[in-house]
């Protein structure tokens, strides 16, 4: 199969799976959602659930994508989709991109609606992308809401990751229980950020989960100190 046949196939793929988002969408009136999954504390399916605002696990998720696919297929029906979706997103307690108010601002936005306010860096706690300051600074950045709080923001977000990252010495993930943490030279050892809701001696790595979610907001703030240091 030849290049352009490749793209064609990827094409039908495609556009079978937005089809299957689309039918697949519960519809009232001018409004629409879906239903996720609704998790016990061991992460195990409960049951299902419609009406999840977040990005992380919601429809502003949905929303976020649908837009972000619409423009890149010319599909108008999805464009569409995703500004009813996104009228119908409720509120968050939580201040974050992936699982609070960031995140569905974000979405909204995306879609073309207008968005209810941001949170203010100075609401947040953490330093990931879930719930933290991270992920806020991201939403800030593609909303074009920057001002001197999203300067002061950064600047405390490099703080708190110099702060705490611990240096792991093992590779084997059975030394983490053994509490190989903070022995070795931070230059030979790998490095984590631990998550602030588990016990500190647990380094997780994941995009949402720290190490990967400071670390693009803390690229932004180098690019921005080191203009034309970067390859």
């Amino acid at each position: 199969m030849g290049e352009q046949g490749e793209l064609r196939l990827l094409r039908k793929a495609l556009n079978r799976c937005l089809d299957a988002i689309s039918t697949t969408t519960i519809r009232n009136g001018g409004r629409a959602g879906w239903l996720s999954w609704d998790l016990d504390a061991d992460g195990e399916p409960l049951r299902m659930v419609g009406g999840r605002p977040g990005l992380y696990d919601g429809d502003a998720g949905m929303v976020w994508a649908l837009a972000a696919l619409a423009r890149a297929t010319d599909r108008k029906d999805l464009g569409e989709l995703a500004a009813a979706a996104s009228r119908n997103l409720g509120d968050a307690s939580q201040p974050g991109l992936l699982s609070g108010q960031a995140g569905i601002s974000l979405a909204q936005h995306a879609a073309g609606q207008t968005p209810r306010q941001l949170p203010g860096p100075s609401t947040v706690a953490g330093s990931d992308l879930t719930s933290g300051l991270a992920g806020l600074l991201l939403a800030q950045v593609r909303m074009g809401c920057c001002g001197p709080a999203t300067l002061d923001a950064v600047e405390r977000l490099t703080r708190m990751a110099m702060q705490t990252p611990w240096a792991f010495a093992g590779r084997n993930p059975r030394d983490r229980r053994a509490g190989h943490f903070a022995a070795w030279p931070m230059a030979t050892a790998e490095l984590h950020w631990p998550w602030p809701r588990r016990e500190p001696h647990i380094p997780l790595c994941r995009e949402g989960h720290r190490a990967r979610g400071p670390s693009p907001a803390l690229g932004i703030r180098l690019v921005r100190s080191r203009p034309g240091r970067l390859a």
